[in-house]
């Protein structure tokens, strides 16, 4: 399914936003959380969604 098509089952949501869902840049509101677990049937959970935090680098805490 496309970023489009999942905004549109979704609803109230944009393409960019499910890609940077898809891509983990993001997380959902509590409101497109459950929405994407009732689309899905269960298949992609609130806690699939968490994203995912870069490591920082050395350079960056000593800045």
């Amino acid at each position: 399914m496309s970023d489009s098509e999942m905004a549109e089952r979704i609803g109230e949501i944009s393409a960019e936003a499910v890609r940077k869902l898809r891509f983990r840049t993001r997380g959902p509101s509590i409101r497109v959380a459950a929405r994407i677990e009732a689309v899905t049937a269960g298949a992609v959970r609130a806690v699939d969604l968490e994203p995912v935090k870069r490591p920082v680098r050395a350079a960056e805490v000593s800045a």
